[in-house]
This record gives C-alpha cells, sequence and structure tokens, in this order.
C-alpha cells in the first residue's frame, strides 16, 4: 500500500445505549462489553401481543414514553419497576394495549437484523427530525459525534428495517 500522507479516518464514540426492554427508552452508559450477539442486557425483554408477535413502537409509539433500565441484579425495570411486577404490566397495557404481556427472551430473534447498530453524526443528519415526525429517540447502542436518532416507524434507508429498538 501506498502512503500518500493522508491520515486514515477516525471514529469517536459519543454515546452508548442500551435497550433492556424492546421499544422503550433505554439508558446511557459509560461502558459496554461488545460480543458477537451485541451487550450484555441489551433487549432481554420484549412487548408481546395476544398471538405471540412481537409489539415494537413502530406500530405503538407510547412505549416510548417508558424507560427500560437494567436494575442491580441484572434484571429489567420498567420505569423503576422490576419487569415481572404488576405496575410494569399494566403501564405497558396502558401504553401498548389490552391483551399484551412482557415476555423475556435473550434469544437472538430479539433484534429486528443485527445485534449493534452504530450510527455517524451523517447519519444523524440526514436521519434528523423533522416537522412531521414529533417521535424521536436515540436508537444507535453506539454513536458517533453529534449522536444518532429515529423516529419511531420511519420506512426508509434511516430507519424500519433494523434500527428499531
Amino acid at each position: 500500500m501506498i502512503d500518500h500522507g493522508m491520515k486514515p479516518p477516525s471514529m469517536r464514540i459519543a454515546e452508548i445505549w442500551r435497550y433492556p426492554v424492546k421499544s422503550m427508552a433505554g439508558e446511557r452508559l459509560d461502558a459496554a462489553r461488545i460480543s458477537f450477539d451485541g451487550m450484555p442486557g441489551d433487549r432481554l425483554v420484549q412487548v408481546h401481543d395476544a398471538s405471540g408477535r412481537i409489539v415494537t413502537s413502530r406500530t405503538r409509539h407510547l412505549l416510548l414514553g417508558l424507560r427500560g433500565t437494567l436494575g442491580a441484579d441484572g434484571e429489567p425495570l420498567v420505569n423503576g419497576l422490576p419487569w415481572r411486577s404488576s405496575g410494569a404490566a399494566e403501564m405497558v397495557r396502558n401504553a401498548a394495549g389490552a391483551g399484551v404481556r412482557l415476555v423475556r427472551d435473550p434469544g437472538p430473534g430479539r433484534f429486528d437484523v443485527l445485534p449493534l447498530l452504530v450510527g455517524s453524526a451523517s447519519t444523524a443528519a440526514v436521519c434528523g427530525p423533522t416537522s412531521s415526525s414529533p417521535v424521536w429517540r436515540a436508537s444507535p447502542s453506539a454513536t458517533g459525534p453529534g449522536g444518532g436518532s429515529k423516529r419511531a416507524g420511519r420506512s426508509s434507508a434511516c430507519g424500519s428495517s433494523g434500527s428499531a429498538a
């Protein structure tokens, strides 16, 4: 390889996010271990409808108003309550409708496409909020300078084929 005096491009990780409950707001981390199947504790619990299908914020936008975090014991919490509690179940039903339930499934099916999504400042600039899209949140598990964002339900190069939490 010929060196033309050009520096290789560099990347700085500006934020790392984990989403213990799929399609809910997540938690920002200072550091994370990344492996072939993503981050430990990411998307461990999902919202399922009565037929057993995963319900996401693409169609149930109010889920974005709930926050999933990991407790000290490594178990997911919904707005600070244990995910198996009746209080968490009630909040999820209020956000996503009757007949939904929280299900723990740490298998590979918990990801839409891949277990890790990396976004850049350029992507954030292209896919940033618009006046027609009021619901935005940080989506990537790791974002470059300027962060990354997505709109719930967006169906384009910026969205739903793999970036929805």
